[in-house]
């Protein structure tokens, strides 16, 4: 970053990029499908509440009881946000090398930008 080149801040995304995903299809089939929870039932609620969830506007423990713990389950709560938390994977370390030469750069910032709840992200970050 430099002052002619007029950028001051680089912007990141988390899921895709420096880890995997955070809660797409295939870690909610995996983590739920080794649970025993039914994906199809599960998917039938996981747009609404995940519409609020990921805006920040209700909590991981709502946004589960609203599409997990519909129904008495063999396992609570925290025992699934381990899981779910679990599924982050770096996927590139050489991302984080990167990362890390313009983070220490004090001419601009660094900053995240993506669509994951509140909840989750400080869990990756």
């Amino acid at each position: 970053m430099s002052p002619a080149s007029g950028i001051e801040t680089i912007f990141w995304d988390i899921g895709g990029v420096l880890l995997t995903n955070g809660w797409d299809k295939d870690q909610r089939a995996d983590v739920l499908g080794r649970l025993g929870v039914d994906l199809e039932d599960y998917e039938s609620r996981h747009d609404a509440a995940n519409f609020y969830w990921e805006r920040g506007l209700s909590t991981a423990k709502c946004f589960f009881d609203q599409t997990v713990f519909t129904t008495p389950r063999n396992f609570t709560f925290q025992e699934l946000w381990s899981l779910v938390c679990a599924e982050s994977k770096v996927l590139h370390p050489e991302c984080f090398d990167i990362l890390g030469v313009l983070a220490a750069d004090e001419r601009g910032r660094v900053a995240t930008l993506n669509n994951e709840s509140r909840e989750l992200n400080g869990d990756r970050l």
